[in-house]
């Protein structure tokens, strides 16, 4: 294993440790695999902590929390955040000014910054009372969703350093290229390692029937933030309403918490789905790895994934999934080999649904085959080992 000790890289990330997303998972995944081999620090928003110097940040202070977890606060995030520029550079803007308000004064040293979120633009401009030094360059991690939204990140902090732009998928490679030329872009997929059992087990059977899931069930499985213009878990409720009447077996789970609870469960309603459709709210890893192992089908209609952790993790267990054509999905799914694309309405993911359905044993044994062999193009290892190679590009 080479060790470069004397590198100082400090991972910015926004908020580490309250909300376990897809961002939040490159930072701790780079963290963990990187402070093997270089002289790694960590600052993190909200909780505001640096690994090495706790006393530098603050928590938010307890009024900006409030506001931030209102439901006038979501419904905005909703309705207006993802369908504006202007509404986003806003966002940008108040939490820009939230780190001027919660961050002390201070400063830290370091080689290279590895740059996990936009917000960071705040940490690292220069325009706080907290100062970052950066000797050698920066690397940007784009996670695609804010490409577009109208603020300097990150050009206007790449005027005067070496950087690299890490693009998560290949879409965005080819577009981010053409913005910053082809030899400032890397290409760097997200990895994924678990180790854990894929059959049923007893805990499991326990679980399963405590929130009804019996043997004779056929299920659909969703799992992730309830917002629905993002992740459309809305017409997989649509698309039951499609089939119940000729899968009087089928069942639809959704496991997760978000604004778009009270909103789904009207649905339910509205179609008369209550014994068919399933809100689980937040479920533990346990539980969600029991849900893999029974699932029959997975479902994932989103709008967009920059490049879906979700996807890999479910592979482990050779599922099927129904997943849309976005650019996150097209470097993972083959159509037909290892998953199924769908539009993303009720129509044609229920035929999608109904064509898994029929079936037989050895094809859903040939995609679950197909489904292990892609995972293991998407390591951990593979994942650091190119992240090291960048870093030795711009500390030379």
């Amino acid at each position: 294993m080479s060790r470069d000790k004397k590198t100082r890289i400090l991972i910015t990330d926004f908020k580490l440790g309250r909300e376990f997303g897809g961002a939040e998972f490159v930072a701790k995944t780079l963290y963990d695999g990187l402070k093997k081999h270089y002289n790694i620090s960590y600052f993190g928003f909200d909780i505001g902590i640096n690994e090495k110097s706790k006393h530098i940040g603050t928590p938010t202070s307890n009024f900006i929390s409030k506001v931030y977890n209102s439901k006038l606060f979501r419904y905005f995030m909703k309705n207006m955040f993802y369908r504006s520029k202007t509404w986003r550079g806003v966002v940008f803007f108040l939490n820009e000014l939230r780190r001027k308000i919660t961050l002390k004064e201070g400063e830290i040293y370091t080689d290279l910054v590895i740059s996990n979120s936009p917000y960071d633009y705040s940490i690292l401009s220069g325009k706080n009372r907290f100062k970052v030094h950066i000797s050698k360059g920066i690397i940007f991690v784009k996670h695609g969703v804010y490409s577009d939204l109208g603020y300097p990140y990150p050009d206007n902090l790449i005027k005067d350093k070496p950087f690299k732009i890490v693009a998560l998928n290949s879409s965005d490679y080819s577009n981010l290229s053409k913005l910053y030329g082809r030899e400032n872009v890397a290409l760097i997929h997200n990895g994924l390692d678990i180790d854990v059992n894929i059959n049923l087990t007893k805990d499991d059977l326990n679980y399963l029937s405590s929130i009804d899931i019996n043997s004779d069930n056929k299920v659909i499985l969703s799992l992730g933030r309830l917002e629905d213009t993002q992740k459309g878990f809305s017409f997989g409720i649509k698309a039951m309403a499609l089939l119940k009447d000729k899968y009087p077996n089928l069942i639809y789970v959704v496991a997760g918490k978000g604004p778009d609870m009270d909103m789904y469960r009207k649905l339910i309603s509205k179609y008369g789905l209550d014994n068919k459709v399933k809100l689980l709210g937040y479920v533990t890893d346990e539980q969600k790895y029991s849900l893999f192992r029974r699932a029959d089908i997975i479902l994932q209609p989103s709008e967009r994934e920059v490049f879906s952790i979700f996807t890999l993790e479910v592979m482990h267990f050779g599922k099927p999934i129904i997943t849309t054509k976005n650019e996150g999905s097209i470097d993972i799914i083959k159509d037909g080999y290892n998953g199924f694309f769908a539009e993303r309405n009720e129509k044609d993911i229920a035929d999608k649904v109904e064509k898994i359905l029929s079936l037989d044993m050895n094809k859903l044994a040939k995609i679950k085959r197909n489904s292990l062999s892609t995972i293991k193009l998407f390591s951990i290892e593979k994942m650091i080992k190119s992240y090291k190679s960048v870093i030795k590009e711009l500390a030379k």
